[in-house]
C-alpha cells in the first residue's frame, strides 16, 4: 500500500490518514476505469522528483506489477514529446521510438499484437499529464487495454477528455487535503514544543536554588528563541518577533528570531503593537496585514498602517501576522510573524492554531512572572526577617545600657545617706531615663515614617517650617558659639505632605549640624526652587563624615567610630527617620562631606503648584 512515510507526508499514529489517502487514490482510478472504457487504469503521483504508481484499477496483474513502482520525472517528461497529442492525452504507439530510459518502467499486457493499425497494441501507452494551476506535473493518468480492443479515434478522443480533468481535480483535492494534514501536524508539533517549553520552564524554576532570582528577559529569552525558530521552520517565515510588556517590578522584553534574510525587529512597531495586541486579546483574535490579505485590521490606526505598509514594501515582506499573548483577561505581550514576498495567504487553520499558540505562550509568560513575584516576595521576607532580628537585637542593646545604669544607681541610692551623693545618683538615673525616653520617641517616629502612607497630606509652606526650625535652634547655636543663617526665596514654597513630618525632617538636619559643629562655625540653611521641585540644603563647618560612614549614614542605629562625633549623645535614629520621611514625600536626599571640612545635606522634594 502507498505509504504516508514517503515525502508526501506523515501518517498519524493509527495509520488513519494513510488509509484515507489510499482510498482517495483508489476512488480516482476506479471511477476512471468504470467510465472511460479501459480495463486497466493507473494513477501516478509526483513525489519530489519521482512519479509513483499509487493506484491501479481493473487488472490485478497490472496492480501486482506496477503498484508502488517509480519513474524519474525527468525520464517521463523526456518520453512525452515522442507521442501524439490528443487534447489532454499523449498517445505513445508501440511503433514510436522511445528513449532507453523508459525501459523497465512499463507493464506489457498479455495480449497478441496485430498488424491492424487500428487495433490496440500491447506496447501502446495512453498518458494524461495532470498539472496544477502553475502548469507543473502533479500526477499522470495512464489508460491501457480499451474494452473495444481498438485505439481511440475521431469523436472518441473528445469523449475521453473529461476523465483527465476529473482525475486532476480529484488529485488536487487529495493533495490539498494532504497539505492541510501536514500543516496540522506541523502546528501540533509547534504547540507540543511550546507546551514542553512551559513544562521545562516550570521544572527549571522548581529546581532553582532558594533565593536565586533573575531578570524576566533572562528567563524568557531561551524559550522565546526556541519557539521562534520552530515557527520559522513550520510556517516558512522570514522572522518571528516577540515583545513582552513590562509591569510592576519588571522590565519589558523584546526578542527577534530571523531566517536567512535577517530582518531584525523594527522597534517602532512596539508602541502600535501594544495597542493592537490588547484590542485583539480582548476579542480573542489575531490580525493579518499583508499585500493581498487584511484581517481584523483597524483602518483608523493610520500610523500603524503607514509604518507597516512601508516596511512590507521596503523589505519584500508579503504579510505580517499580529498575535496577542496573554492569559485570562490580561494581555501580556505580542508576537509578529513575517512571511516573505510571494508566500501564500494565512489559511484559517493556521490562524486558529497560532491563536492557540499565543494562549500557550501567554501561559508560559504568566508562569515566569508568577515565579518571579514569588521569588521576590521570598527575598523581601528574608530581608525583612533579617532586619527585624537586627532591629530587636539593636534596640535591646540600646535600652540595656541605660536600664543597667538606672538599676545600678538605684541600688547605690538605697545604700547611701549622704545628700550630695544621693543627688548625684538621682541625676544619673534621670539621664539614663531621658536616654531611654529619647530612644522610644525616635522608634515611634521611625515607625510612623515607615508606614505605607501618611495622613493629613496637604500643601505645606516649607519656608515657614524652616523659619520655625531655625528659630527653635537659634539659642542652642548661640550657646555653642555658632552662627545660624537662613536663606529663603521671596515667595512661599509649597510642597505636598505632612507638616509635622517635614518639621521633624528639617529639625533633625539642623540640630545635627549644630551638634557636630565646633565653636566659631556657621550653619547655613537655604531653600531654592529648581524646576518642579524644591531643594532644602543644610550646610555646616563641622567635623565631616568619612566616605565609609556615608554609605551607612541613613541606617537605623548607625553611630560612627569618629571619636569627636561619639562625644555627642544620640540614638542613631535621626537620619534614618529623615530618610524615611523623604521617601514618603517622593523625594530624595544626598550628602556631600569630607572629614574635617563640614557637611552639606540636600533634600529634593516635589513642589505643590499653588491654586
Amino acid at each position: 500500500m502507498f505509504s504516508m512515510l514517503s515525502p508526501l507526508g506523515v501518517a498519524d499514529a493509527d495509520g488513519d490518514l494513510d488509509d484515507l489517502l489510499q482510498s482517495s487514490f483508489d476512488l480516482i482510478a476506479d471511477a476512471t476505469c468504470a467510465l472511460a472504457g479501459f480495463t486497466a487504469v493507473a494513477l501516478m503521483v509526483r513525489v519530489g522528483e519521482m512519479v509513483r504508481n499509487v493506484a491501479i484499477s481493473g487488472n490485478e496483474d497490472a496492480r501486482a506489477a506496477l503498484l508502488g513502482a517509480e519513474i524519474p520525472l525527468a525520464d517521463l517528461e523526456s518520453i512525452l514529446p515522442s507521442g501524439e497529442q490528443h487534447g489532454r492525452y499523449i498517445f505513445l504507439p508501440a511503433e514510436a521510438d522511445y528513449p532507453e530510459s523508459f525501459d523497465g518502467h512499463s507493464w506489457i499486457p498479455p495480449i497478441e499484437a496485430s498488424d491492424d493499425p487500428e487495433r490496440w497494441h500491447p506496447e501502446d501507452a495512453l498518458l494524461a499529464p495532470l498539472r496544477d494551476d502553475d502548469g507543473d506535473i502533479v500526477g499522470i493518468l495512464s489508460l491501457d487495454l480499451p474494452a473495444s480492443g481498438r485505439r481511440p479515434a475521431g469523436a472518441e478522443w473528445d469523449a475521453l477528455q473529461v476523465y483527465p480533468e476529473q482525475a486532476r481535480n480529484g488529485l488536487l483535492a487529495v493533495l490539498e487535503r494532504l497539505k492541510v494534514a501536514q500543516q496540522l501536524h506541523q502546528l501540533e508539533s509547534a504547540r507540543d514544543l511550546i507546551r514542553a517549553a512551559i513544562h521545562d520552564s516550570g521544572d527549571a524554576a522548581g529546581t532553582r536554588e532558594t533565593g536565586e532570582t533573575g531578570e524576566t528577559g533572562e528567563k524568557l529569552e531561551p524559550v522565546l528563541r526556541r519557539v521562534g525558530n520552530t515557527l520559522l521552520t513550520h510556517f516558512g517565515l522570514d522572522a518571528a518577533w516577540f515583545h513582552v510588556f513590562g509591569g510592576p517590578g519588571r522590565e519589558s522584553t523584546t526578542l527577534d528570531t530571523t531566517g536567512p534574510r535577517d530582518l531584525p525587529m523594527e522597534l517602532r512597531f512596539i508602541p502600535y503593537g501594544e495597542d493592537i495586541s490588547r484590542r485583539l486579546w480582548s476579542a480573542q483574535e489575531l490580525a493579518v496585514l499583508g499585500r493581498t490579505q487584511r484581517i481584523n485590521v483597524d483602518e483608523s490606526n493610520t500610523g500603524a498602517l503607514e509604518l507597516a505598509g512601508a516596511y512590507l514594501a521596503d523589505n519584500d515582506v508579503e504579510s505580517m501576522l499580529y498575535v496577542p499573548l496573554g492569559v485570562g483577561a490580561e494581555c501580556l505581550g505580542l508576537m509578529i510573524l513575517l512571511r516573505p514576498l510571494g508566500a501564500l495567504p494565512w489559511r484559517r487553520v493556521e490562524r486558529e492554531a497560532i491563536v492557540e499558540i499565543g494562549r500557550d505562550l501567554g501561559g508560559l509568560i504568566a508562569g515566569v512572572f508568577a515565579r518571579q513575584r514569588d521569588e521576590q516576595v521570598l527575598a523581601d521576607l528574608r530581608v525583612l526577617e533579617a532586619y527585624k532580628s537586627e532591629m530587636v537585637s539593636t534596640v535591646s542593646h540600646e535600652l540595656k545600657n541605660p536600664l543597667a545604669a538606672i538599676r545600678t544607681n538605684l541600688e547605690l541610692l538605697a545604700e547611701t545617706s549622704a545628700p550630695d551623693e544621693a543627688a548625684y545618683l538621682l541625676a544619673a538615673v534621670r539621664r539614663s531615663a531621658a536616654r531611654m525616653s529619647a530612644i522610644v520617641e525616635d522608634l515611634q517616629s521611625l515607625g510612623s515614617a515607615s508606614s505605607a502612607a501618611h495622613r493629613g497630606v496637604r500643601p505645606v509652606e516649607l519656608d515657614r517650617i524652616l523659619r520655625d526650625v531655625c528659630a527653635h535652634n537659634e539659642d542652642t547655636a548661640q550657646r555653642r558659639g555658632l552662627r545660624l543663617t537662613l536663606d529663603l526665596p521671596a515667595r512661599s514654597v509649597l510642597v505636598a505632605g505632612a507638616a509635622a513630618e517635614l518639621d521633624r525632617l528639617a529639625g533633625n538636619l539642623v540640630s545635627n549640624a549644630v551638634k557636630y559643629s565646633p565653636a566659631g562655625g556657621e550653619i547655613r540653611v537655604s531653600l531654592t526652587e529648581v524646576g518642579d521641585g524644591a531643594v532644602l540644603s543644610v550646610s555646616d563647618d563641622g567635623i565631616g563624615i568619612s566616605a565609609e560612614d556615608q554609605a551607612l549614614l541613613f541606617t537605623e542605629f548607625f553611630r560612627t567610630n569618629n571619636a569627636e562625633a561619639l562625644l555627642e549623645p544620640g540614638t542613631g535614629l535621626g537620619l534614618a527617620i529623615v530618610r524615611r520621611i523623604v521617601e514618603r514625600h517622593s523625594g530624595r536626599i544626598e550628602v556631600d562631606s569630607q572629614l574635617g571640612e563640614g557637611s552639606t545635606f540636600r533634600v529634593h522634594l516635589p513642589r505643590e503648584v499653588a491654586r
